[in-house]
C-alpha cells in the first residue's frame, strides 16, 4: 500500500472568550492562509483546513490534537497559520509544536510574519509562544481584577439574573429591571412563599401559562426554565441585593426584588421535609387541611352509590402507620365543608361603609408615619456610614497582616450582610410604609369582598381564599378548625359592634350623619382595637345648633 503523500495543513483558531476578541475570525483566517499558501507555492489540493473554536489557554483541544497525531505519523509536511497564538496560548502545547519541528516531523510552519524551519535558531518561537501564554495569564489576572473591583463596587459582573438586564446605556446603572420579565420572576417568588406550588408544578404554570423565557442569545430565541434553573434562581442571593463570588460577599446597588426575610422563608421551605405530595388542583382544599386526630392530611375522592350519583367527600388520608393506628375520622360531604369554610368567612365579613372609613384612617395613620420618615433615614445613614469606616478599619488590618486572610473574610461578610441591610431600609424607608398601608387597605379589602370572591370562585381561588384567613386548618368530626390571622379574628371578635356602628357610617340623603356611631365613641375596648381615640371624634351639629351626632373627623 502507498505511504499517503504529506499535507499541508491550515490550522485556524478563534476562541470564544473575550481573549480573542481582537483576532481575527475564522474565515478571515482562512482566506489570509489560503494567499500564504498560494504565496508559497503550495498547492491547493495538497491542503487540508482545521478549525477550532475553543481557547488555547488550556491543553487538550480537540482538532489541535489530531493535527499533532497526523505530524507524528509523518502525514504533515507543512503548517499554515495567521499567528503562532493560533497554535498554542499554554507552556505545553507551544514546546511540542518546536520538538516536532526540530526532530523534522514537520518542515516548516508559514505565519502571516514570519516562515520557521527544523535547522533555524528556535528562540524567537520560543519567545513568541512564551509571550503568548504570559499574555494570557495577565489577561487572565486582570480580568480577575477588574471583575472584583466591579464587584466591590457594588454590581454584578457577566450576564445579569433572569429579570435584571445588562445596561447597554454606559451612563445609567450597570445593572437595571427587566421591563418584560421582573414582575414575573418576582411573582414566582411570591408563589414560593405561599408555599402551595412545587418546584415541577411552577415549572409548568411559568413555561407554559406565562410563556416566560430566558434572554435571546441567537436567533431561535430564549429557551424554558428548566427544574435546575428555577432551582438556582429561587437560591441566588442576589435578587435580595447581595452578590456572592469566589467565595467572597458583596452588596449589590441594583434594586432588590425582594427582602432578605422573604428570602430566607424560601430556603426554609426548601429544606423542610413534606409528608404529603405536590397538592393536586382537581379539588379545593386538598393537602391544606389537616385532620385533628392523626395530624395526616385531608384528602378528596369521589364516590359513587349504587344509583349511579356521584358525591365528593373529604376524609383523613390515613398515612400514619405508627404501632398500626388507625385514625377514627369519618369522611365529610363536599357541601358540608364548603359551608363551613362560606360560615367562616362570614364571621368577619365587615359592610361597605366600615370598610371607607377603615381606609380613610389608615390613609391618615400613614400621613403621620411618613413624616417621622425622614428622622429614621438620617439616623440610618449614620449608622451606614459606621459600617463603611469599619470597612476600611478592617482592610487596613490585613493589609498590614494583623488579620489573617480566614479572619477578614469572615468579618467583612459580617459587615457587608450589615450594610446591605442598611442599604436596604434606607432604600425602602417610603416603600414599607407603602407596603404596610396597601396591606392594610387589601385586608379591608378582603374582609368585605371575600364572602362574594368565594361563592363565585374557582377552586384555585378558594384555596387561595381559604389559606388568607388562616395559618392552620383541621378537620375534627366534620367540624372544621381555623388559626385565624389576626387581622382577621379583630373582625369577627368585634362583628356585632361593627355592624351597629355601620349606622353612624351612613350618610342621609341631605349628607347628615344622624344614625347611633355613638356606639363607636362609647365603647372603649373597640376604640382601642381600632386606634381611635376621643379626641379623634367630633359633633355634628344641625342648623339650629342642636347637636346630632359624633364622628371621626376624616369622616365628614
Amino acid at each position: 500500500m502507498a505511504k499517503k503523500k504529506p499535507k499541508t495543513i491550515i490550522y485556524c483558531r478563534k476562541s470564544q472568550e473575550s481573549e480573542d476578541r481582537q483576532a481575527l475570525s475564522i474565515p478571515a483566517q482562512i482566506n489570509e492562509c489560503l494567499k500564504l499558501a498560494e504565496k508559497h507555492h503550495i498547492n491547493k489540493d495538497d491542503i487540508e483546513i482545521i478549525q477550532e473554536s475553543q481557547s488555547a489557554k488550556q491543553p487538550g483541544r480537540p482538532f489541535f490534537n489530531e493535527m499533532m497525531a497526523k505530524i507524528n505519523k509523518g502525514e504533515v509536511e507543512s503548517i499554515v497559520c495567521w499567528k503562532l497564538d493560533r497554535l498554542a496560548r499554554n507552556p505545553v502545547d507551544g514546546p511540542s509544536i518546536i520538538w516536532m519541528l526540530e526532530q523534522k516531523k514537520v518542515n516548516k510552519i508559514i505565519t502571516i510574519s514570519h516562515s520557521f524551519y527544523p535547522d533555524d535558531n528556535h528562540i524567537l518561537m520560543y519567545l513568541e509562544f512564551g509571550m503568548a501564554a504570559q499574555y494570557s495569564r495577565d489577561l487572565s489576572t486582570n480580568i480577575r481584577r477588574g471583575n472584583k473591583a466591579k464587584l466591590e463596587q457594588g454590581w454584578w459582573t457577566g450576564v445579569a439574573p433572569l429579570g435584571y438586564l445588562n445596561n447597554s446605556d454606559k451612563h445609567g446603572p450597570p445593572i437595571i429591571k427587566d421591563p418584560e420579565r421582573f414582575e414575573l420572576v418576582r411573582k414566582m417568588w411570591d408563589m414560593m412563599l405561599t408555599g402551595n406550588y412545587s418546584i415541577p408544578k411552577l415549572r409548568t404554570i411559568v413555561n407554559e401559562e406565562w410563556g416566560l423565557r430566558t434572554l435571546r442569545r441567537n436567533k431561535s430565541g430564549g429557551g424554558k426554565l428548566g427544574t435546575s434553573s428555577i432551582y438556582d434562581l429561587l437560591r441566588n442571593p442576589f435578587y435580595y441585593g447581595v452578590m456572592r463570588r469566589g467565595g467572597e460577599t458583596y452588596a449589590g446597588k441594583h434594586e432588590p426584588m425582594i427582602s432578605k426575610e422573604e428570602f430566607d422563608m424560601v430556603q426554609a421551605k426548601f429544606e423542610k421535609s413534606y409528608s404529603t405530595k405536590p397538592k393536586n388542583r382537581d379539588f379545593a382544599f386538598r393537602g391544606i387541611i389537616k385532620c385533628a386526630e392523626c395530624g395526616c392530611s385531608i384528602t378528596s375522592e369521589d364516590t359513587t352509590n349504587r344509583h349511579g350519583t356521584t358525591y365528593t367527600y373529604y376524609r383523613c388520608t390515613r398515612k400514619r402507620n405508627q404501632h398500626n393506628y388507625k385514625c377514627k375520622q369519618r369522611p365529610v360531604r363536599k357541601e358540608a365543608l364548603e359551608s363551613q369554610v362560606a360560615e367562616a368567612i362570614e364571621s368577619f365579613e365587615i359592610p361597605t361603609e366600615f370598610k371607607n372609613w377603615g381606609v380613610k384612617y389608615i390613609q391618615m395613620m400613614h400621613e403621620k408615619e411618613s413624616s417621622n420618615n425622614k428622622q429614621v433615614i438620617k439616623n440610618k445613614h449614620t449608622l451606614y456610614e459606621q459600617i463603611d469606616d469599619k470597612l476600611n478599619k478592617l482592610l487596613d488590618l490585613r493589609l498590614r497582616d494583623i488579620l489573617s486572610d480566614d479572619d477578614y473574610l469572615k468579618e467583612k461578610d459580617k459587615l457587608v450582610h450589615e450594610k446591605n441591610n442598611v442599604e436596604m431600609h434606607i432604600s425602602n424607608a417610603k416603600s414599607e410604609s407603602d407596603k404596610w398601608r396597601e396591606l392594610a387597605e387589601k385586608t379591608f379589602d378582603f374582609a368585605c369582598h371575600a364572602h362574594e370572591w368565594f361563592k363565585k370562585g374557582s377552586m384555585q381561588e378558594k384555596n387561595e381564599i381559604l389559606l388568607a384567613i388562616g395559618s392552620k386548618f383541621t378537620l375534627d368530626d366534620g367540624q372544621l378548625k381555623i388559626e385565624w390571622h389576626k387581622p382577621l379574628e379583630i373582625f369577627r371578635e368585634n362583628h356585632q359592634e361593627i355592624y351597629e356602628a355601620k349606622k353612624g357610617l351612613e350618610p342621609s340623603k341631605n349628607k347628615v350623619i344622624i344614625s347611633n356611631i355613638e356606639v363607636l365613641s362609647k365603647n372603649k375596648e373597640l376604640l382601642e382595637k381600632t386606634g381611635l381615640e376621643p379626641r379623634d371624634l367630633r359633633s355634628i351639629k344641625s342648623e339650629n345648633g342642636e347637636e346630632l351626632e359624633v364622628i371621626p373627623v376624616w369622616w365628614s
